[in-house]
């Protein structure tokens, strides 16, 4: 019979605590709501105020660097030098012309004549006599060809210019000693211009021919390295 006010007291302690925590609960949220009570009204007197809010721009550098592209002309006309190995032979100097149209973005047709010297002195050295009476080498293609790579060439940090890299394939002949050999050609390059107008080449091409100079019964596999400079037009 003592203990029953001890309890009575355990209780009322304990119906004090649930109160304050329901009350503290209550509190707590009575302020979330009107903080975001507060939070409407202050942007909707915002826009009141302000119906047009400027549009914020972002700051962004652009690239300074312009790379040339190809002129609206379709046609480019360059001259190029460089060598060309006859299969037997040692590799000697070319030069040469070519004309290019570009009748599309992607691929172009051109054709080239470029004339040099065979000189057979490593046979006659041999004790063995000379394969040509006349060692004047001149050739001529037709070909087409595929941009496949196409980009840019970075100098540095503010200069870049247009750059593709190309194949092509062509049929030609090949004339030495007034002998002429059917020609078929695989090869590619690589074109960077500068200006629009201007054009730098670096090209390597592998001749097949039907005939060796040196033995008519096989066929015969040369080489040609060239650089050139040339114009659109």
């Amino acid at each position: 019979m003592r203990l029953a006010p001890i309890d009575r007291i355990i209780r009322m302690i304990t119906l004090s605590c649930h109160r304050v925590t329901n009350l503290r609960s209550s509190l707590v949220v009575g302020l979330g709501l009107l903080c975001g009570l507060l939070a409407l009204t202050s942007s909707s007197y915002a826009l009141a105020l302000d119906p047009n809010p400027p549009v914020i721009t972002p700051d962004i550098k652009r690239d300074a660097r312009i790379a040339p592209l190809i002129d609206s002309e379709l046609f480019e006309l360059y001259t190029y030098v460089g060598a060309y190995k006859l299969d037997g032979f040692r590799a000697e100097p070319v030069g040469g012309l070519r004309i290019v149209s570009h009748f599309s973005s992607n691929y172009f047709v051109e054709g080239s004549f470029a004339t040099g010297k065979i000189k057979d002195r490593s046979i006659v050295k041999m004790g063995l006599p000379s394969v040509f009476e006349d060692d004047l080498m001149i050739y001529y293609n037709i070909a087409i060809g595929m941009n496949v790579l196409p980009g840019q060439i970075f100098f540095g940090k503010d200069r870049a210019i247009t750059a593709d890299f190309y194949l092509n394939t062509g049929v030609g002949q090949v004339v030495i000693d007034n002998n002429r050999n059917t020609s078929l050609h695989f090869g590619g390059g690589l074109r960077a211009l500068p200006t629009d107008w201007l054009s730098l080449h670096m090209d390597v091409k592998s001749y097949f021919l039907r005939r060796s100079y040196l033995n008519p019964d096989e066929s015969s596999h040369n080489i040609e390295y060239t650089f050139g400079i040339g114009l659109f037009f």
